[in-house]
């Protein structure tokens, strides 16, 4: 499917056989940065959680920032 789109757009055989053996090179390494992305969006769901974040803390303010339950709990994660 997306061979097609690459062919249409100019791009020769070569240039895709060679991205796609580049990406099998590289797969090891995507799927580490994948599990470090993983665990860290975990430990801020779990910040989030632990200061009890909820859609009431990104309500709209008046922008003075006096009081301002939002920012000061965004601040405490």
């Amino acid at each position: 499917m997306t061979d097609k789109i690459y062919k249409r757009l100019g791009i020769c055989d070569d240039v895709i056989s060679h991205a796609k053996k580049i990406e099998v090179a590289l797969l090891d390494r995507f799927n580490q940065i994948d599990q470090i992305a993983e665990i860290n969006q975990l430990k801020v769901l779990k910040a989030m959680q632990d200061n009890r974040v909820s859609d009431t803390h990104f309500a709209a303010t008046t922008g003075y920032g006096y009081n301002d339950l939002g920012r000061d709990t965004l601040e405490n994660v």
